[in-house]
């Protein structure tokens, strides 16, 4: 047992070491690891996750690449191992509103919306980025929503970026449930509406569930915007058609 305390501890001290080193491939390679632990070995890393941190944090860094993009994984891993209740003494984690990640919130907000809303960043970093945002908003929604006229229309569009899977999926789903408590972000920001309706038209096989949110929000825009047909013709053609054919707005 003391041995295998002695080689854990020596691991974490090695970790750290890499994710601090200023070798980029190091550093990408000890981002990765520490990812896969906190995936794999959450509970066993959750005692030491404040020591990391502020490290990884700083490594999103868009000019950094793929050292970015593997900072923005773990923060990921870490938003959806840890930003969750801490358990109480008595067992009862929904008694307690201690959050792990809490503290670093506003910090990796920061980070990200800077990448989002840069010009020169490469298109995986900001696709990686938006996934690593819908996840912090998943973490702390009420937090984010308030502030997120600041970025909407960047993550909408970055959030088409990628290709239909799972992450895609679930970040639309989080994607939605922001437009729904705050469309006023996308109705204010220039191009708002117009980069929503492109995103979600871009969709070729949207799964049921997410369809149905796309023609709720959709049809929520129509019955409340007093410009719905301006919109509408702001559109190219074949967006038009397949959001009338489609959802029949």
């Amino acid at each position: 047992q003391q041995q295998n305390e002695f080689h854990y501890q020596k691991l974490l001290e090695m970790m750290y070491c890499s994710i601090c080193e200023t070798h980029f491939n190091v550093r990408r390679n000890g981002l990765a690891l520490l990812g896969t632990l906190v995936s794999y070995h959450g509970k066993e890393l959750r005692p030491h996750v404040d020591k990391f941190m502020r490290v990884v944090i700083a490594n999103l860094n868009q000019d950094w690449h793929t050292v970015c993009t593997n900072a923005s994984w773990c923060i990921g891993q870490c938003l959806s191992v840890y930003a969750t209740p801490t358990p109480t003494t008595s067992g009862d984690a929904a008694n307690t509103k201690t959050l792990m990640m809490s503290d670093y919130c506003d910090d990796i907000l920061a980070h990200l919306v800077d990448i989002l809303k840069s010009k020169d960043a490469e298109s995986f970093v900001i696709s990686n980025v938006a996934i690593t945002m819908a996840r912090l908003v998943q973490a702390y929604p009420d937090r984010i929503i308030e502030k997120w006229n600041q970025f909407a229309v960047e993550w909408i569009h970055a959030l088409s970026m990628f290709d239909e899977d799972d992450d895609k999926i679930q970040s639309f789903q989080t994607l939605m449930m922001v437009v729904m408590k705050n469309p006023t972000a996308v109705v204010q920001s220039r191009h708002g509406c117009r980069t929503l309706f492109e995103a979600i038209a871009a969709w070729e096989n949207p799964p049921r569930f997410l369809n149905e949110q796309f023609g709720s929000v959709l049809n929520g825009f129509k019955h409340a915007a007093p410009s719905w047909d301006k919109l509408m013709n702001d559109l190219q053609p074949n967006i038009r058609q397949i959001l009338r054919s489609r959802y029949n707005v």
